[in-house]
């Protein structure tokens, strides 16, 4: 199973999958002596591709849209579907797939590669991939799904005849760490008895379109500031749901550096994702917990909405979300600021297939 690959897909964390692109050898088709073969090279990618669950990218096949429309039509005509969920896979030594492919001068060719392979029902028109998504019944079976695009022109004999894509996360990764308040007296110690995340989006429809590159710009898929592809975005949630509910927990935290700190979703081991959305009022975190001393639950619920200053009051795809708070014996759960940041480059992050 391909749980939850940290690296090989990534925000943050930009993979970057080498497709030369192209057009099919039809007989409606001109077939110009100009034309130039559409084939995949790799450099290097074992090194650098791991996943968290131990496999690299070449181990795993991607799933390729794509469509070309003349440089005179852009805008006015409907472009020519040349792939359509056409798998590739690494063979030997190559990224290969099936029907042969070709650029053909003055047209302007646009692609989507979805990876993993397989994994979903996608749509796409018009230079444009959607699918909608379902949360599963448990944050473990959630599946890494990372998205590249790319747009160009094509004019014969400049520049490579190759795809670069930047592969980007399209979910978000949430932690939830706990630590105890040394404050509190000495000896004394909590237990957390569960936790659960409530009131979350579960069902919304990804998109994603592939944006021109400016002349500065290098070839390969644009994106903003967070890594993320430009162009991608994810519906309002016409659901809502419990995310993770852990009951009968024996989480204990104390003074001593064993029991200091607990993280409930380890990024190595167990990360978990959710989909990218605007927090409601409704999104919350419900803990109870019991003091050493006591011998009553304490019920803490917490809106992640109001944690707002730190990321917008939104979770964007391919950031990461830490969420820290202290529990004493004598006072009730204090949660920190929430700290933002991108699945970065130790974790596998950005990665070029050439």
């Amino acid at each position: 199973m391909l749980h939850k690959l940290t690296p090989y897909i990534l925000a943050g964390i930009p993979l970057v999958g080498s497709l030369s692109a192209c057009s099919s050898d039809s007989a409606d088709q001109p077939r110009p002596t100009d034309r130039a073969d559409l084939n995949f090279r790799v450099a290097d990618v074992a090194s650098r591709s791991t996943l968290i669950n131990g496999d690299n990218l070449t181990g795993h096949s991607f799933t390729v849209w794509g469509d070309m429309v003349s440089n005179d039509n852009v805008g006015s005509s409907a472009p020519i579907k040349i792939f359509d969920a056409t798998e590739v896979s690494y063979f030997g030594s190559a990224w290969t797939y099936a029907d042969k492919q070709y650029w053909y001068p003055g047209n302007t060719y646009s692609f989507v590669a979805l990876c993993p392979s397989g994994l979903v029902e996608a749509t796409y028109e018009n230079s444009g991939l959607s699918f909608p998504y379902v949360y599963p019944e448990s944050y473990d079976q959630v599946e890494d799904l990372i998205v590249a695009t790319h747009s160009r022109k094509y004019d014969a004999g400049k520049g490579l005849n190759t795809v670069d894509f930047r592969f980007s996360h399209i979910f978000s990764r949430l932690n939830f760490v706990a630590t105890y308040d040394n404050s509190s007296p000495a000896n004394s110690g909590v237990t957390i008895n569960s936790i659960a995340l409530r009131g979350v989006g579960t069902a919304s429809t990804f998109a994603t379109r592939p944006q021109p590159l400016a002349s500065s710009e290098p070839v390969g898929t644009k994106t903003d500031d967070a890594g993320v592809a430009s162009g991608s975005l994810w519906s309002t949630p016409t659901a809502t749901g419990t995310i993770f509910e852990f009951n009968d927990l024996d989480v204990k935290l104390d003074a001593t550096a064993e029991h200091s700190r607990h993280e409930f979703f380890p990024v190595a081991t167990d990360p978990l994702m959710v989909i990218p959305q605007t927090l409601t009022s409704d999104v919350e975190v419900v803990i109870t917990y019991t003091p050493s001393n006591q011998a009553p639950k304490e019920v803490v619920s917490y809106l992640l909405h109001t944690a707002v200053a730190s990321h917008d009051g939104r979770w964007l795809p391919g950031r990461s979300y830490t969420y820290s708070f202290k529990v004493g014996a004598d006072e009730i759960i204090i949660f920190n600021t929430p700290e933002e940041s991108g699945w970065n480059d130790s974790e596998g992050a950005n990665f070029i297939i050439i």
